[in-house]
């Protein structure tokens, strides 16, 4: 599958994932992940979308939103410790 390994990534940047991790962090604070994350969760629930019709399909994108969160700080964590380290 195509977007079962990193598509977006360059060869460098694949062979330094953690300060890749840092370098996000420089852009946009966890807080405004979590925003954006939880944004995206509102329209997609609260407004007329076949997509997210049936309730299985609307408790799977809460499910990821909570998954893709978990990603996000377990990044942010990384990142942190990666610099005490240095």
């Amino acid at each position: 599958m195509l977007f079962s390994k990193p598509v977006s990534l360059t060869e460098e940047e694949r062979k330094t994932p953690l300060e890749m991790l840092g370098e996000l962090h420089v852009d946009y604070k966890f807080y405004e992940h979590q925003e954006f994350v939880s944004t995206i969760v509102e329209v997609c629930l609260t407004t007329e979308n076949d997509e997210f019709s049936n309730p299985i399909d609307r408790s799977d994108l809460l499910n990821q939103g909570r998954h893709l969160l978990k990603v996000l700080e377990i990044c942010s964590l990384l990142v942190k410790q990666s610099s005490q380290e240095k």
